[in-house]
């Protein structure tokens, strides 16, 4: 399905190939079961306007519009088919045309190789954010099959907004084309008026932060988390993001603004679990297949959740993008295995990659119904040497450096 449909979501060709394998083990065990992993489907389809609708300026903006920069007229085809039912896309394959089509009609994102003939892609940024187009107005995904990672990461602190290395996975491009378009000022129903939102940084992340304490408190009283999760994780986090290395992607996390967003956010990557049935997440027992699968909805239940509220509050809260990235990805693993989409490695978001080992810890240290909690110990050496392929290699050795500091937060000091 994916050679002859590039275009299908590489999450629904999985889900049909398994409904086709020959040998019925491999298959999902119910039709319940198929049931509850389509949940998480609509998620990223177009929200009050589909692929049929007209093309008014109004139905475009609600789309959302992007820009595609892009000399190799592969790597382009291939961008369009993944975005065209969901965007509407517009391209340019040097930059002295994509600077006249950003300029004449900024887009909400614009993807842009650094290699482009004539005017690099940098020097087109740098065109356009000195043009008055700042990252509120318009986003920027740079992307490049050159330069190695720690050169993107640098271009996307000082320039741009995101950063992707060709060649990349069809999801993946996907999922960091959604999160940038997610974070797009609102727009009033009536007009095409910005509702701007403060300066980041200005003040602490208040309103995500009160969001994600009612989802601790929501998760807490129905058992479903510890008493005291959502100061504990937001600290983890922290510590963590002081301890990453300053290079690479991992430089974003060194912008306090960012990193109090993402501790803000935090809490709330099992919101998902409040749409799964109780009695299966609080079974005493081991679940069965049909049993798992309905609880790995919860992360495409919460991200869906969260993309909801930030298409009606993106302005007023910040972060919800981030929230629903750590939401839908925080089960992936580094090497692939995860769920829901099957990430592997640098694929996984920053942010979850983050948040997940946190909320293991977290998890870990806490008691569950069907177990007692671990000593710091005891989870220490589960995540760093009894866990291999599940977390970034990075991350795990910047926890091991402040381990002791995670069982000082996990004490309340």
């Amino acid at each position: 399905m994916r050679r002859v449909r590039p275009e299908v979501p590489a999450e629904v060709s999985d889900l049909v190939s398994r409904l086709m394998e020959p040998d019925p083990e491999m298959r999902f065990p119910s039709a319940r079961t198929v049931s509850a992993a389509l949940t998480g489907f609509t998620l990223w389809l177009p929200h009050g306007v589909t692929p049929a609708a007209g093309n008014s300026r109004q139905e475009r903006i609600g789309r959302g519009r992007v820009v595609l920069v892009e000399d190799d007229p592969g790597v382009r085809a291939l961008m369009v088919a993944l975005l065209q039912d969901q965007y509407d896309v517009r391209e340019a394959e040097d930059g002295e045309t994509a600077l006249t089509e950003i300029t004449r009609d900024p887009p909400d994102l614009a993807v842009v190789d650094v290699g482009l003939p004539g005017m690099s892609g940098p020097e087109l940024v740098e065109k356009v954010r000195s043009a008055g187009l700042d990252s509120e107005r318009m986003k920027v995904l740079i992307t490049s099959g050159d330069l190695p990672a720690e050169a993107l990461g640098g271009l996307s602190v000082s320039s741009a907004d995101d950063f992707i290395s060709k060649p990349f996975a069809p999801v993946e491009f996907l999922s960091r084309v959604r999160a940038l378009i997610m974070r797009r000022p609102a727009k009033s129903s009536d007009s095409d008026t910005v509702l701007t939102p403060p300066p980041v940084g200005t003040t602490r992340p208040v309103a995500a932060e009160t969001l994600s304490l009612t989802v601790s408190r929501l998760l807490a009283e129905t058992q479903l988390a510890a008493d005291g999760q959502w100061q504990r994780l937001t600290r983890y986090v922290r510590a963590l993001c002081r301890a990453l290395p300053d290079t690479g992607s991992y430089m974003q996390l060194k912008d306090d603004r960012y990193a109090d967003v993402l501790a803000a956010v935090a809490p709330m990557y099992d919101v998902g679990l409040l749409g799964v049935p109780r009695h299966t997440l609080l079974k005493p027992g081991r679940l069965d297949a049909s049993e798992r699968s309905i609880v790995q909805t919860h992360c495409s239940i919460g991200a869906e959740v969260l993309v909801g509220v930030a298409q009606a509050y993106g302005s007023e809260v910040q972060g919800l993008d981030v929230a629903a990235e750590v939401a839908r990805s925080h089960h992936e693993r580094w090497d692939g295995t995860g769920y829901p989409d099957g990430l592997i490695g640098e694929e996984i978001p920053l942010a979850a990659r983050v948040v997940s080992l946190a909320a293991v810890y977290e998890a870990l240290r806490s008691r569950r119904p069907h177990r007692p909690p671990l000593s710091h110990g005891q989870t220490v050496k589960l995540i760093s040497t009894e866990s291999e392929g599940e977390f970034d290699p990075t991350v795990v050795a910047a926890f091991l450096s402040i381990a002791p500091r995670f069982e000082q937060i996990h004490l309340g000091k």
